[in-house]
């Protein structure tokens, strides 16, 4: 009664599950996956989950620390040798993982559209930013920044590519068929559409993307392949 209650409202595009020890108990669709175009939602429809992404760096990040490969307790310049000195020898990657690193996001600075730069350039460009507070001060939630950069490191480590050291460690030993790196060049799918709600209805929700190793908001997903992941975390995987 509460989803039709938040459906009929308006409020509700997308898909509930719940599960209790890893048996489904529930599951249902509700409103529309495009709304141009009609198109209801289903159980397996694949979203673009934003910054739920950020767990899944952590966790390889995490497991390079257990391989030996990463000290959470070094700075930044270890694993990067371009990013600027003057901060990057201040901020370690327990730094960037906790949101305490104090570094400018600097949204402003970001374009509304696709970013196509290599790893570096974008790193440099976009994310080499003054600090705002001393590292480890105090926290504050890092939208893009923090994880980005968690992402060129992981790409700087292994010598291969964010999306392919996260296919590698995590999607496919888990199975997560359904989980991808999103590239907006490229066709998903089932992928719902993004909007965002204004005064005068739904809108295209379009914003700048920075293509190579976003460990912050790369990935669409499905419900079905969360629990898988959820599942994962719980067992020890």
């Amino acid at each position: 009664e509460l989803i039709k209650d938040y459906t009929k409202s308006g409020h509700l595009n997308g898909v509930i599950l719940v599960a209790e020890n890893g048996k489904l108990l529930f599951a249902q669709s509700s409103g529309l996956a495009d709304i141009a175009w009609n198109i209801p939602n289903d159980i397996d429809t694949r979203y673009r989950i934003y910054s739920m992404s950020k767990q899944f760096t952590a966790m390889l990040i995490m497991q390079l620390v257990e391989a030996g490969k990463i000290d959470l307790h070094k700075p930044i310049t270890t694993y990067l040798p371009y990013y600027r000195k003057d901060i990057g020898e201040k901020v370690t990657v327990h730094h960037l993982l906790t949101h305490t690193h104090g570094i400018e996001e600097g949204y402003n600075r970001l374009p509304h559209f696709l970013v196509l730069e290599p790893t570096k350039e974008l790193i440099e460009k976009y994310f080499s930013n003054k600090l705002d507070f001393q590292p480890g001060e105090k926290f504050r939630y890092s939208g893009l920044l923090g994880y980005i950069v968690l992402g060129a490191i992981i790409e700087s480590v292994t010598g291969e590519s964010y999306r392919q050291v996260l296919k590698n460690n995590i999607l496919d030993p888990i199975r997560m068929k359904n989980t991808f790196y999103l590239d907006y060049q490229k066709i998903i799918e089932k992928r719902a559409s993004d909007y965002f709600r204004t005064n005068d209805g739904f809108e295209y929700r379009i914003q700048a993307y920075p293509v190579h190793a976003d460990g912050a908001s790369c990935l669409v997903s499905t419900v079905e392949d969360l629990l898988l992941w959820d599942q994962a975390l719980y067992t020890n995987k």
